[in-house]
């Protein structure tokens, strides 16, 4: 049944059989008509996803108030914040909101209202530029270099219009903002609603070479009930040395008016010390957007700060003097503030800090009334327990003013829980009692705040406070929220 070949005949076996045919090894895994059919399902899907991140919540609040004398408030709504990043468009929020209410405090009609307000940010005109929009509800924006300053600030314009910047290659900027203006309601959910007045602004800013920039900002106002028709320029140019421990900007504000205001401000850093001051002057009646900036004034200010690991100290001046002009249908005063404030960490679980604070106003005319001066000083200390963060402030003020003095003595314990790691809980308790005015009140008041997280995707939260008030003239008068 079974016959064994002869010693060496499976090589001669081997040797007579043709050889096999010689073919290329395929990777079916790289092959793309494998690939586009084994993975086709999973592509579609992929192509049709929503690329980017997307969010979105609505919300409803209801509040309720009841005031013995000052009226009642009962208000609904609804809030809306919707996100969505694309591809191609940028990124874009749309914040939305509406109610419906009474409210007897109010001496106009505020029953409904809302706002509406869409963001686009980031759209990518070229290789170059970048674009944000602004559609809806918003505030007109600027080169903060130009508007903003340590002391003086230009304020914004509520509008209901559009906007827009422009970046190119991160050096220079251009703002075009057009709209009507309006106010926000005074409700709980700032409901929008429309006044007089139309506004639009142009503004550019560059970055020079050398560590200069320069900006100027065109905003015209018209039909207003809160100023004049005006067209207003604020202008800056700034310098900041190459390694940044030093800066130094110029402003200036000029209306179609005639007014004008200059204002100067230096930054510097030496070691563990900031140094910052500057000068002003800004003329009456000076204009700007919808509203007169803090015009009529002159003065300088300086800050000095110091800053390590366990301690901090801060010092500041103010000077100011009102009705530069002096016209004798507006008062005059010399005002000045000082001010020493710092704080110690002792250890880890011990902290100390205090404030004195030295302010007054000195009359340079009848229309002025009197002198007054006021002292106030605040400490503290806080401590680290195994029940929680303990924080116990002491006040104390002398008043001197419109021919009358008195004391102000305070105490604030403020309380952090340690009750499990899922629910933070803290409270307020604090006493104030003036005396000796004319018009002393004394102050308690306590409050409760809580957060509990239930799960890693739930958490609740609330707060519960009561002030009790009462004052010689005016009686008592309790709230609670």
């Amino acid at each position: 049944l079974f016959t064994p070949f002869p010693a060496g005949a499976d090589n001669a076996l081997a040797q007579s059989a043709p050889p096999a045919a010689e073919t290329a090894y395929v990777d079916q895994l790289i092959d793309p008509t494998i690939t586009d059919d084994q993975y086709a399902d999973e592509w579609l899907a992929e192509e049709a996803d929503v690329q980017g991140r997307r969010f979105f919540s609505i919300e409803y609040q209801h509040y309720q108030e009841r005031y013995d004398k000052a009226g009642d408030l009962d208000e609904d709504g609804v809030q809306l914040n919707w996100r969505r990043e694309t591809l191609d468009y940028g990124e874009f929020h749309l914040d939305a909101s509406g109610y419906r209410g009474d409210n007897d405090q109010l001496g106009f009609d505020n029953s409904s209202g809302g706002r509406f307000t869409l963001n686009q940010y980031g759209f990518v005109l070229d290789e170059n530029r970048v674009m944000d929009n602004t559609l809806g509800v918003l505030r007109s924006s600027t080169d903060p270099m130009i508007t903003s300053s340590f002391r003086l600030n230009l304020s914004s314009t509520l509008l209901a219009g559009g906007q827009t910047r422009v970046s190119q290659d991160g050096l220079s900027t251009v703002y075009a903002t057009a709209g009507r203006i309006g106010r926000l309601d005074p409700s709980q959910l700032q409901g929008f609603h429309l006044e007089d007045g139309e506004q639009y602004g142009l503004g550019y800013s560059r970055q020079f070479a050398g560590n200069w920039r320069a900006g100027a900002q065109l905003v015209s106002v018209s039909g207003s009930n809160n100023t004049p028709d005006h067209q207003s320029v604020a202008s800056a140019v700034q310098y900041q040395s190459p390694d940044e421990n030093n800066r130094y900007v110029g402003h200036v504000l000029v209306d179609s008016e005639g007014q004008y205001g200059v204002w100067a401000d230096g930054d510097n850093r030496v070691n563990r010390w900031r140094h910052r001051y500057g000068l002003f002057r800004l003329d009456p009646d000076l204009l700007w957007a919808d509203s007169q900036p803090n015009n009529d004034q002159q003065g300088g200010y300086l800050r000095s700060e110091l800053t390590t690991l366990r301690f901090n100290f801060t010092t500041g001046l103010d000077l100011t003097q009102t009705n530069i002009d002096d016209r004798p249908d507006r008062a005059g005063n010399n005002l000045y503030n000082g001010f020493f404030n710092g704080s110690w960490r002792m250890n880890r679980a011990t902290s100390l800090g205090g404030t004195l604070t030295l302010r007054g106003r000195d009359a340079r005319d009848d229309l002025s009334g009197d002198d007054t001066k006021n002292i106030i000083l605040s400490t503290y200390v806080s401590r680290a327990l195994p029940i929680g963060t303990t924080r116990l402030q002491l006040l104390a003020s002398r008043i001197e003013e419109v021919g009358d003095s008195g004391n102000g003595y305070g105490v604030i314990w403020d309380q952090d829980w340690n009750v499990t790691r899922n629910l933070l809980f803290s409270s307020t308790l604090s006493h104030e009692t003036e005396s000796g005015l004319d018009d002393s009140e004394d102050r308690s008041s306590a409050a409760l705040l809580f957060r509990h997280d239930v799960t890693e995707s739930v958490q609740w939260n609330g707060d519960i406070s009561y002030v009790h008030v009462n004052k010689d003239k005016g009686g008592s008068q309790n709230s609670t929220n």
